[in-house]
């Protein structure tokens, strides 16, 4: 009775597996879009891992040109790098692209409600009332705040070099765009240019890359996304997640209360 149930299951594995590949493999084919050979299960997962989103992108643009297909999991994915088609999808005909890729966290997550999660309607609303912080105005009122920044940069390049000792580039803008975002978003303050500071800190941990569990059954079983971020699953780390969800809801508080105070001693 055991091994037949384990010869059931063995033969029920071996027939999905290659209607996998069969469908994987025909899905683009069919539409007329070159792309990769497309394993079961990990379809080009396991080599984009391996080298790399970035590495992975060029090895096939230069193998199949600048239009391709492959699967992510259980998603097809199509690539385009050709600059018409993408001058035509991010301008041009924008009003249909404006969805970006990605997986829901859970219903109760903030994070749900960035700009980049937003879809449809919903993204366009919330779009129009962020629009007005780019005017030139806006952001001629941010040069001050922009020089500030600079000045804090070139001094820490000019101790670097006082020392004469070298340093990745990266390690000194990361923490100079941190300063700018802080400074002209939320008009806080922090010491980014400081490796040990409690907010860099972080931003290290919230931006760290790491292939989890919740990852590959985002790109596998997606349907179970749900359940798994129920059992406490997630991409990034909680702890640094949660600093600054309530470092900006803390900023929040501080502004409505300051804008109350004002429109109050304005009040005859």
């Amino acid at each position: 009775m055991i091994l037949e149930l384990v010869l059931s299951i063995l033969v029920l594995f071996v027939t999905y597996m290659l209607f996998d590949v069969i469908y994987k493999n025909s899905y683009w084919r069919r539409k007329g879009v070159p792309g990769p050979f497309q394993y079961p299960l990990s379809s080009s997962f396991a080599e984009l891992t391996k080298i790399g989103p970035a590495r992975f992108d060029e090895k096939c643009i230069r193998k199949f040109g600048n239009v391709f297909g492959v699967f992510e999991g259980s998603m097809p994915v199509i690539v385009i790098s050709d600059l018409e088609m993408l001058k035509s999808i991010m301008v041009k005909d924008f009003t249909h692209f404006v969805n970006r890729r990605g997986f829901q966290r859970g219903n109760k997550s903030v994070l749900n409600l960035a700009l980049t999660k937003l879809k449809d309607q919903h993204w366009k609303d919330v779009r129009s009332v962020v629009a007005p912080t780019f005017t030139s105005g806006k952001l001629r009122l941010m040069t001050a705040l922009l020089h500030e920044c600079c000045e804090t940069l070139c001094e820490s390049i000019n101790t670097i070099a006082e020392k004469g000792a070298e340093i990745e580039a990266r390690r000194l803008y990361l923490p100079a765009t941190l300063d700018i975002i802080t400074s002209t978003f939320f008009a806080t303050k922090v010491n980014s240019q400081d490796p040990n500071s409690t907010f860099m800190r972080h931003v290290r941990n919230a931006f760290a890359t790491k292939m989890n569990l919740l990852v590959y059954i985002a790109f596998y079983f997606p349907r179970l996304l749900p359940l798994a971020e129920k059992l406490g699953m997630q991409t990034s780390n909680k702890a640094s997640t949660d600093y600054f969800v309530d470092s900006i809801k803390e900023i929040i508080r501080m502004r409505l209360e300051t804008k109350k105070a004002a429109m109050s001693s304005q009040t005859p």
